[in-house]
């Protein structure tokens, strides 16, 4: 097991990259570094950290004790509570149409909100989208990406497929299909196929060209909605390694 007191000079990197946690995973032999979304931003500012230099001291890290490491973005409390508010007042406005909204911050002042109705025309859906954008707006987010979740869903969202990648990987295309086929009787190998190269082409996962096993980058590692309950991605998939024979 790596002990992570090893690090050279680990205090001032934990201050210099903003870290607020850092452990070692041994069920997989993982660096896990945690790092709080609103020190986060698009390019290297004072007082944020950029997520290129993240992933420089990433690989610089794996490069010099020879183990993986991973970057996990966090809510803060002010992130947070910002997300809880929007949430209340985006489902008091448009109560008829908004089931449920879910807030990903990316970044200091980047998020990707995942909003869930039951029907929404063209006419509605620019309305809510401009309402949202100026509730962030105020907050100081700039970059608001909104995507729709219908109520019914007869093959897995893109989402769930990055969420069972995290859950699992590395994963065989097969293990996909046995996984979901319990709550998705129409998955097959072709459709399956086709939407996993859709992820690799937008950079979200990426799939090994020898054990042809699929696993998230960290990109798509980014856009996975926080969800902070027993059915967290990361929880799942610390209860599955620990089942997992080595």
């Amino acid at each position: 097991m790596f002990d992570i007191s090893k690090i050279t000079d680990l205090s001032n990197i934990m201050k210099k990259y903003f870290i607020s946690d850092i452990n070692f995973r041994d069920s997989d032999n993982v660096i896990v570094l945690y790092i709080p979304n609103d020190r986060i931003s698009e390019k290297a500012n004072p007082g944020y950290v950029s997520k290129t230099q993240l992933e420089n001291l990433a690989n610089k890290l794996s490069n010099n004790y020879s183990v993986s490491t991973e970057i996990i973005y966090v809510n803060t409390k002010k992130l947070d509570e910002i997300g809880q508010g929007v949430e209340i007042l985006l489902k008091a406005k448009f109560e008829d149409i908004i089931e449920e909204a879910n807030f990903t911050f990316l970044t200091a002042n980047k998020v990707n909100a995942w909003l869930k109705s039951k029907t929404v025309d063209e006419v509605k859906e620019k309305e809510i989208k401009i309402y949202l954008k100026s509730i962030f707006f105020d907050s100081g987010i700039q970059h608001v990406d909104i995507q729709w979740i219908g109520e019914l869903e007869k093959l897995p969202s893109f989402i769930e497929l990055l969420v069972m990648t995290k859950r699992l990987q590395p994963v065989l295309l097969d293990t996909y299909i046995l996984k979901f086929s319990v709550d998705y009787q129409n998955i097959n190998e072709k459709w399956l196929n086709r939407q996993l190269d859709k992820l690799i082409k937008k950079g979200l996962i990426v799939r090994d060209s020898i054990t042809k096993k699929y696993s998230l980058t960290g990109k798509g590692l980014g856009v996975i909605p926080n969800v902070f309950s027993r059915n967290n991605s990361d929880i799942i998939r610390a209860l599955d390694l620990g089942r997992r024979e080595w």
